[in-house]
């Protein structure tokens, strides 16, 4: 049996292997689902975007972003900017998104006191739902990621 990688090559990130007729292939349907949300959101008319952390899903969405053709900035604990975050929101910057794409033991803890959408790609997490409960900032949990990825895996294991 021969086996196919159809994720782009430069992200080199897998999540999904499935067999059609006699080849396993491999994708990333994280990649399908940040696409369709992405989608979704540049329709906001998103002028800012910052992207915090550094790890395989933060180089997914970056990737993305640069297909949509957005601007971002990258913050992460290892580059030591996540700091700089309380400046990208004090600013005031128009139209602002954050994407947290941080492990779950992460806990954002910027201002709420301003009005921007944050998209944690962590879904179900209690104390980010809490902490942004009554502000004026738009939470975005990750479940709606979590289902469309599930629904391109189902896809692509004939399974819908």
């Amino acid at each position: 049996l021969s086996t196919t990688h159809k994720t782009p090559k430069d992200l080199l990130a897998v999540n999904c292997i499935y067999r059609e007729l006699e080849e396993f292939k491999s994708t990333n349907t994280d990649i399908l689902a940040i696409k369709d949300i992405l989608s979704q959101l540049t329709k906001r008319e998103i002028k800012t975007v910052v992207v915090l952390g550094n790890g395989s899903m933060a180089h997914i969405t970056k990737t993305l972003l640069e297909k949509f053709d957005l601007s971002y900035s990258e913050l992460s604990r290892s580059n030591g900017k996540l700091s700089q975050l309380d400046d990208y929101i004090h600013t005031g910057l128009d139209n602002l998104l954050v994407i947290n794409c941080c492990a779950r033991e992460y806990h954002y803890d910027g201002p709420t006191d301003f009005s921007y959408s944050f998209w944690d790609m962590n879904y179900a997490l209690e104390h980010h739902q809490k902490y942004f409960d009554q502000t004026k900032v738009e939470y975005f949990d990750g479940i709606e990621q979590l289902e469309l990825q599930a629904k391109y895996a189902l896809k692509c294991w004939n399974l819908i």
